[in-house]
């Protein structure tokens, strides 16, 4: 968490070029966060309320990193917060600070451990943000069944490969497909459950009713920040 991941790089360039100085994305939480950097574009940009996010011992780091970056009275200066992944209690304090749920969610190379799919999906349904976007490392396919996962989970994605030299990154582009329950008090916390797009259609065969992995959609060349 100390030094500046190449998937970070790739997100911050793509933030920037699609999402930073629009007002409709003027609230953003990072996961896992680490240094940081895709917040401070979105930031340097205008945002006025970006937090970025980690588990409680990374903090310190984050909040040191913001000091060095920005001014006390800077009024889009970033704030750091802890979140665990699964915990609602740490979602549901974000989303207290913000003044809601998130209008985006970021996060770069967080998909490296299969066993953390159930927490980070958690996490993201509790925070009802409008869009995630991350850049993410594929490892051993650990990022394509997190992609099926989530597209069996009812969620809509759209993935493009970026690359970075030798190496490269997918940035997916995530959106919920749950809306707000009418007439709720505090109704940007509470949502329905999408259906689960999985299994046998009763009008279509069995090999016509599975779900496939979703496909990368497109390459593209990567252009690092300046």
């Amino acid at each position: 968490a100390e030094r500046v991941w190449p998937a970070a790089l790739v997100l911050a360039n793509h933030l920037s070029d699609n999402y930073a100085g629009q007002p409709e994305w003027s609230k953003v939480v990072e996961l896992g966060a680490g240094t940081g950097l895709p917040s401070f574009v979105m930031s340097r940009s205008g945002c006025p309320s970006a937090t970025v996010t980690d588990v409680p011992w990374l903090v310190p780091l984050m909040e040191f990193n913001i000091q060095a970056n920005f001014e006390s009275d800077d009024c889009c200066r970033p704030s750091a917060m802890p979140l665990r992944w699964g915990s609602d209690v740490d979602a549901k304090k974000v989303m207290h600070h913000i003044g809601g749920a998130p209008d985006i969610v970021i996060a770069a190379d967080i998909i490296y451990r299969r066993e953390d799919f159930d927490a980070l999906i958690s996490t993201l349904t509790t925070l009802g943000a409008r869009k995630v976007v991350m850049a993410v490392t594929e490892r051993g396919g650990v990022v394509a069944d997190f992609m099926h996962r989530l597209e069996l989970e009812g969620w809509d994605l759209e993935a493009n490969m970026v690359f970075m030299g030798a190496e490269q990154a997918v940035i997916l582009e995530v959106t919920p497909t749950w809306t707000p329950i009418d007439g709720m008090p505090n109704a940007e916390e509470v949502f329905v459950a999408p259906k689960r797009r999985m299994g046998r259609s009763p009008n279509n065969s069995e090999s016509e009713g599975r779900r496939q992995r979703p496909r990368l959609t497109r390459s593209v060349p990567c252009q690092w920040p300046r």
